[in-house]
Protein backbone atom coordinates (compact mmCIF):
# COMPACT_ATOMS: atom_id res chain seq x y z
CA UNK A 1 0.00 0.00 0.00
CA UNK A 2 1.18 3.59 -0.97
CA UNK A 3 1.07 6.19 1.31
CA UNK A 4 -1.75 8.58 0.34
CA UNK A 5 0.04 11.78 0.76
CA UNK A 6 3.07 10.75 -1.18
CA UNK A 7 1.02 9.29 -4.30
CA UNK A 8 -0.55 12.86 -4.30
CA UNK A 9 3.09 14.66 -4.45
CA UNK A 10 3.95 12.40 -7.24
CA UNK A 11 0.93 12.87 -9.00
CA UNK A 12 1.06 16.32 -8.79
CA UNK A 13 4.72 16.38 -10.25
CA UNK A 14 4.25 14.04 -13.01
CA UNK A 15 1.18 15.61 -14.13
CA UNK A 16 3.68 18.12 -15.81
CA UNK A 17 4.72 15.41 -17.78
CA UNK A 18 1.71 13.32 -18.13
CA UNK A 19 -1.49 15.26 -17.84
CA UNK A 20 -3.75 11.98 -18.08
CA UNK A 21 -2.05 10.32 -15.46
CA UNK A 22 -4.72 9.07 -12.67
CA UNK A 23 -3.60 8.06 -8.94
CA UNK A 24 -4.95 4.47 -9.64
CA UNK A 25 -3.22 4.25 -12.73
CA UNK A 26 0.16 5.44 -10.66
CA UNK A 27 -0.73 3.25 -7.95
CA UNK A 28 -1.19 -0.02 -9.84
CA UNK A 29 1.83 0.65 -11.84
CA UNK A 30 4.13 1.13 -8.53
CA UNK A 31 2.60 -2.43 -7.07
CA UNK A 32 3.78 -3.71 -10.47
CA UNK A 33 6.36 -2.25 -10.29
CA UNK A 34 7.88 -3.50 -6.71
CA UNK A 35 6.02 -7.28 -6.88
CA UNK A 36 8.80 -7.93 -10.44
CA UNK A 37 11.46 -6.28 -8.68
CA UNK A 38 10.79 -8.55 -5.59
CA UNK A 39 10.65 -11.79 -8.45
CA UNK A 40 14.35 -10.70 -9.67
CA UNK A 41 15.82 -10.46 -6.28
CA UNK A 42 18.49 -13.13 -5.57
CA UNK A 43 17.55 -16.42 -3.89
CA UNK A 44 19.74 -16.73 -0.89
CA UNK A 45 22.01 -19.25 -0.02
CA UNK A 46 21.64 -22.13 2.89
CA UNK A 47 23.61 -23.64 5.39
CA UNK A 48 25.23 -27.11 5.12
CA UNK A 49 22.89 -27.76 7.88
CA UNK A 50 19.80 -26.45 6.75
CA UNK A 51 20.32 -28.55 3.46
CA UNK A 52 20.48 -31.63 5.69
CA UNK A 53 17.22 -30.53 7.03
CA UNK A 54 15.73 -29.85 3.90
CA UNK A 55 16.95 -33.13 2.14
CA UNK A 56 16.31 -35.34 5.30
CA UNK A 57 19.91 -36.49 5.85
CA UNK A 58 22.54 -36.55 8.27
CA UNK A 59 25.47 -33.56 8.42
CA UNK A 60 28.38 -36.46 7.62
CA UNK A 61 26.19 -37.64 4.70
CA UNK A 62 25.77 -33.90 3.56
CA UNK A 63 30.10 -33.57 4.17
CA UNK A 64 30.54 -36.46 1.72
CA UNK A 65 28.16 -35.34 -0.76
CA UNK A 66 30.13 -32.15 -0.92
CA UNK A 67 33.63 -34.46 -0.58
CA UNK A 68 32.60 -36.06 -3.59
CA UNK A 69 31.51 -32.94 -5.99
CA UNK A 70 28.07 -34.15 -5.91
CA UNK A 71 27.55 -30.27 -4.38
CA UNK A 72 28.60 -26.96 -5.51
CA UNK A 73 29.44 -24.52 -2.15
CA UNK A 74 30.36 -21.08 -1.69
CA UNK A 75 32.72 -20.08 0.89
CA UNK A 76 31.59 -17.12 2.75
CA UNK A 77 34.34 -15.80 5.33
CA UNK A 78 37.19 -17.64 6.56
CA UNK A 79 35.42 -20.54 7.63
CA UNK A 80 31.38 -20.40 7.08
CA UNK A 81 30.32 -22.35 3.63
CA UNK A 82 27.22 -21.81 2.05
CA UNK A 83 24.84 -23.57 -0.59
CA UNK A 84 23.69 -21.59 -3.53
CA UNK A 85 19.48 -22.14 -3.66
CA UNK A 86 20.13 -23.51 -7.47
CA UNK A 87 22.24 -26.28 -6.01
CA UNK A 88 19.68 -27.02 -3.57
CA UNK A 89 16.86 -27.44 -6.60
CA UNK A 90 19.31 -29.11 -8.80
CA UNK A 91 20.50 -31.69 -6.00
CA UNK A 92 16.58 -32.21 -5.00
CA UNK A 93 15.20 -32.50 -8.44
CA UNK A 94 17.65 -35.58 -8.55
CA UNK A 95 19.75 -33.74 -11.65
CA UNK A 96 22.89 -34.43 -10.17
Amino acid sequence: MINSQVLAAAIAVLRTADPEITASGLSAALETAQSCTQQQQPRKMITLREFAQLAKISMPTVARIVKRGQLRTVKVGLRNVRIPAAEVDRYLSGNL
